[in-house]
Formats: structure tokens, C-alpha cells, sequence
């Protein structure tokens, strides 16, 4: 079936679900930056609504070559009504080898996706490679390796299964290939929401993007129904349906990605992967302010540097406030001094003050990264940058500079605040660091954390951020 990178051109015939006598002619074109689009010949249009726009859930298609094809969240671009009739569609979703005809059907029991450097991470190999420079010999076996599964609750779990294509025979044969992949499978004992399970596509996604480093998106995106399936002596089978949808970045993906630039690697936490990944969607939902902040970094490199600068200080003063939730004083106490000091103000200035004085509990930026910092060891800080945890002050000192300088442009911090690759370095050291409290959501240690470093035999930072 296609890929995500591969242009889709279909010719058909479609319909509303509402309308199955009025099919019309058409052609569905996809590719992952335009997205999906429907040109038809003639109009899903009545005399009630010909000056209206249409705006359907669905549009069901069949392909010349007999797919069934829905497209779903779909909105009209353009109408012709004069002449002859034409009509072009956008199209959110396209669903290649299954009719939905109620949004409300839309549930799938398992989502599946070939994703980049997913393989790399795992490093689980199937192959067993014996050379006999002296027997002249060359032995190539290979076993599919097991799954590995994750269970994130009694209805849900992750797994990564393996394929392999086998190699060719050829009458006259030169070579012998074996390709092997890693696939994720999301699997739900009830059938879930089609938004559901794109939500829980997208936090796995996040987490490879996490480890690794880069930009994730889907290379093959299929799933599978209780109602589409054939049966095969007397099993069922269940349909592959193929799912598209318009990508924000265009798909370019390396040929190598090096294992010293991984958060961390597979093996390292195999035997707590079930308990890692479910910290990871736990943590994802209780922070999504935090994650989206911090992977807009990776998803959109066209960022400036002055947003990226940004963002990571809102991630990291949004982390701090509902993780550790530091205000100077209890909250009652707070109340209590506002009380005291609005009932000797002057009336007239009552009002002003009390709206002065609503968010001066709250901690400094300056509180919040000691905070934050005060948690790790120097080794773990050093991993930041060589002696950081000796200059955190400075550190700490030029974010709050150049933060201020940044929000509020005063013309005093204008020479203080960090530019050009100064700020550059500021950025990876805050990201850094904010990597550092998504590996202690995780609920690793202090003393695990020191372990990934060893593992690198680098500083972090230099090898994830050169």
C-alpha cells in the first residue's frame, strides 16, 4: 500500500452516506503536504442549499480498482453551479479499504505504524551471521525476535511486533536480501474512538521523538475494525485500512542516526519498558502544556531563536508549577497579608493594589530554576554543560536577564541580554535541563540518570545538541 511520502491518485465514484443513489465521478489526489483532495464532476448540492458551502463528515468512495475509500472531516474548497457542474473537496482523513458511514462507527480495535528510527532505537535483531573465511562459507539465519508488550491498562497496550520480507529466488541469483522491521501496534480490548487512538499514536510518537532526538511522523499508518474482515477456515482476518493525513513538515528522515545521540536506548530499559511507557503517557496528560512546549523545538527547527529561548523558560516555569508548586508562602497565609495590607491602604487605591498584589505569591523565575536545579547532583548537572554546576548562578542569572529583556524590552538589559550564539548555547542548556525533569517524571533516579550518562561516555549535551 502507499506511504506517507508516495503521491495517492485515485479515480472513483463518490457519495454521501445520506445519498447512495447520487454517485459522482471523481479524482482523490494525496500527498502529505497538500493533504487530500476531491475533484468532482457535478455537485452533492440541492435547491435548498446551493449558495451554501457543504461541509460533510464523511464522503464514501469507491476506486476504480475496488477500494472502498472514505474521507473524513471533509469541507467544500470551491463550486461550480453554472455550466457544467464541478465541486472540489479538502478532506482531513482518508481511509483506504473500509466504509464508514456514521462518524460514530468510527472505532478501531488496533492501530499499527512503520515509524523512522523506531528500528534503530529497539536494536533487537532476528539475525545470526556466521563468516568461515577458511571454508570459503557464509551462513545467514534468521528468526522473527519476540514482541514486546506493554500493557498500559486493563484495555490498552503498546507493542512492537516484527516483520521480515523475505529474499527473492532468482534463476539466476546474485544476491539474497532480508529486511526486517520494527512495527508499532497499539491494541484496545473495546474499540476506541478513531480521535483516541490518533492521540495515543501521537504521545508514542512524542516519546521515540524524545529518545531519539528528531522529528517523528509516520512512514505506514494502518488500522484494523471488528467489522471489516474475511474469513479463512473459519478464522477471522482482519482488513488492513491504510489511513492518511496532511503532515505540517515535509517527511525527510536520515539513513543513520547515532545511538549516542538517544536520551537513552532500548536496552537499557528493557525490563522496566512497561513502567517507563506508562509514566510517559501518564506524565504526557498531566503536563501536555509542558510537552508541547518542549517539542516544538524538534517538530518546527525554523523557530527563532528568541521563541525557542521562550518556550523552554515557559516549559520549565510551567513544570515548576505543578510539579513542585512553589509559592513564598501558604496560600492562607498569602490571603492573610493581603487582608492586613489593603485594610491600611487608602481607600481609593484599594482596588489597584488588591489587583497588584493577586500574583505576588508566586515564585521568581530566579526561585523556580534553584528550584528545579537543586534537585540533581553535580554530575548530573555537569552532563548540562563541562563545570555547570559550579556557574548555575550565572546560568540562572542570564536566563532571568534575557527572559525580562525578551517580554519586556527594557532598554537596562538590552546589553545583558544573550544573542546570537550566546543565546544559542542558553537555549540547549534549558533544554537540557527540561529533559531532565521529563527523565525524573519517568521516575528515574538520580542514580539511574548518572547510569545513562556513563552509558555515553560523553557529556549529554555536547552529543544530543552538537
Amino acid at each position: 500500500m502507499y506511504k506517507f511520502q508516495e503521491e495517492i491518485i485515485l479515480q472513483g465514484v463518490w457519495y454521501l452516506p445520506e445519498e447512495l443513489d447520487k454517485k459522482l465521478s471523481g479524482k482523490l489526489t494525496f500527498n502529505h503536504i497538500k493533504g487530500a483532495i476531491l475533484e468532482l464532476v457535478g455537485s452533492f448540492h440541492n435547491e435548498l442549499n446551493l449558495e451554501k458551502m457543504l461541509e460533510p463528515d464523511i464522503i464514501l468512495g469507491v476506486s476504480t480498482t475496488g477500494e472502498k475509500i472514505t474521507l473524513y472531516k471533509c469541507f467544500e474548497k470551491t463550486y461550480r453551479h453554472t455550466g457544467i457542474q464541478s465541486s472540489e473537496f479538502i478532506a482531513n482523513y482518508i481511509f483506504i479499504g473500509a466504509h464508514f458511514s456514521d462518524i460514530n462507527r468510527l472505532k478501531f480495535n488496533k492501530i499499527s505504524a512503520e515509524l523512522p528510527y523506531m528500528q534503530e532505537w529497539i536494536n533487537v535483531s532476528g539475525f545470526k551471521l556466521d563468516i568461515n573465511h577458511k571454508k570459503k562459507k557464509i551462513s545467514i539465519k534468521y528468526k522473527l525476535p519476540s514482541l514486546i508488550s506493554a500493557y498500559l491498562d486493563a484495555n490498552k497496550s503498546v507493542s512492537i511486533n516484527f516483520t521480515a520480507e523475505p529474499p527473492q529466488k532468482s534463476f539466476i541469483q546474485k544476491e539474497a536480501t532480508i529486511k526486517q522491521k520494527a512495527i508499532l501496534e497499539i491494541k484496545y480490548i473495546r474499540p476506541h474512538d478513531f480521535k483516541e487512538c490518533m492521540s495515543d499514536l501521537f504521545i508514542f510518537q512524542n516519546f521515540l521523538s524524545f529518545v531519539t532526538n528528531e522529528s517523528i511522523s509516520p512512514l505506514v499508518l494502518y488500522g484494523s475494525t471488528n467489522e471489516e474482515f474475511i474469513q479463512v477456515k473459519g478464522n477471522k482476518i482482519y482488513e488492513q485500512i491504510y489511513i492518511y493525513y496532511q503532515l505540517i513538515k515535509n517527511l525527510q528522515f536520515k539513513s543513520f542516526i547515532s545511538p549516542y545521540n538517544f536520551e537513552f536506548n532500548f536496552k537499557l530499559i528493557r525490563r522496566r519498558y512497561g513502567k517507563v511507557l506508562s509514566n510517559w503517557f501518564n506524565s504526557y496528560s498531566a503536563l501536555k502544556p509542558v510537552y508541547d512546549l518542549y517539542f516544538s523545538l524538534i517538530h518546527d527547527p525554523s523557530l527563532s531563536l528568541e521563541h525557542q529561548f521562550l518556550n523552554t523558560v515557559f516549559a520549565l516555569e510551567t513544570y515548576h508549577r505543578k510539579i513542585l508548586n512553589g509559592t513564598e508562602i501558604s496560600t492562607k497565609n498569602h490571603q492573610y497579608r493581603i487582608k492586613q495590607i489593603l485594610n491600611k491602604a487608602p481607600e481609593k487605591h484599594k482596588i489597584w493594589l488588591k489587583d497588584k498584589l493577586s500574583f505576588s505569591n508566586q515564585l521568581t523565575l530566579k526561585s523556580r530554576l534553584e528550584s528545579i536545579l537543586d534537585r540533581y547532583s553535580a554530575k548530573i548537572l555537569n552532563s548540562v554543560a563541562p563545570n555547570f554546576a559550579d556557574n548555575k548562578e550565572e546560568f540562572i542569572k542570564n536566563v532571568r536577564n534575557t527572559r525580562n529583556y525578551f517580554v519586556h524590552y527594557p532598554s537596562n538589559l538590552k546589553s545583558k541580554a544573550k544573542k546570537g550564539k550566546e543565546l544559542y548555547k542558553l537555549i540547549k542548556y534549558l533544554k537540557r535541563i527540561l529533559e531532565l525533569c521529563i527523565l525524573t517524571e519517568l521516575k528515574f533516579t538520580n542514580k539511574f540518570i548518572e547510569k545513562l550518562i556513563d552509558s555515553k561516555g560523553h557529556s549529554t549535551t555536547l552529543m544530543r545538541h552538537k
